[in-house]
């Protein structure tokens, strides 16, 4: 991107930085849009992993019990 705004002004610039802005926003559109796809199909949830429910019972039984402990 810097280098297509650093050429001299002219009918040639104007279109190489048009382009440039468009390869740009495609790239950052593209990726963005499929990486969660990517992630998803890469990694593989894993049986040793605790689900969220899992997570948030844990989380819900750490709370009362440090209610208890003050209590």
């Amino acid at each position: 991107m810097a280098l297509a705004l650093s050429l001299p002004e002219g009918p040639e610039r104007d279109i190489i930085v048009t382009a440039t802005y468009a390869v740009v926003i495609f790239s950052v559109l593209v990726q963005g849009l499929t990486l969660g796809g990517l992630v998803s199909r890469v990694v593989k949830p894993d049986a040793a992993d605790p689900s969220r429910e899992e997570v948030a019972q844990q989380q819900e039984r750490a709370g009362k019990g440090a209610a208890e402990a003050k209590g």
